[in-house]
């Protein structure tokens, strides 16, 4: 990276910004050039029953991330992680796509990370 941090946001930092949680929104505001979203977040958001409006305005929102699928890189780190750590499969897969994009993930629920080899933000 060029001296600038990147970071990959978890589900639940995207929940507390469309909640208007101030501290996540001036976050978002602070670092919005930089962010970036697991499919699984994605995902994990559009699986709440949004009205319709709701929904246009939720998939606006993350349309303005960049997004990571999994791809053959993220799919064997999440792998790996399974078969070394006690971590639920959706957080694996979070995690392997911080570390295989040398991103730093932004989380409130950091002890779901611990022992991961990521590098981890609690902007809370």
């Amino acid at each position: 990276m060029n001296g600038v941090t990147d970071y990959l946001v978890d589900t639940n930092i995207i929940i507390y910004y469309l909640n208007g949680d101030e501290i996540a929104v001036d976050w978002f505001r602070e670092h919005k050039d930089r962010l970036s979203i697991s499919i699984i977040a994605s995902l994990e958001v559009l699986s709440y029953p949004f009205t319709e409006k709701e929904d246009e305005i939720v998939r606006r929102f993350l349309g303005a991330f960049r997004l990571f699928d999994l791809d053959q890189s993220i799919f064997e780190k999440t792998i790996q992680l399974r078969r070394t750590h006690k971590v639920k499969l959706p957080d694996a897969i979070i995690a392997a796509t911080a570390f295989c994009h040398n991103l730093m993930l932004v989380t409130r629920n950091v002890s779901d990370f611990n022992n991961l080899n990521i590098e981890i933000f609690n902007p809370f």
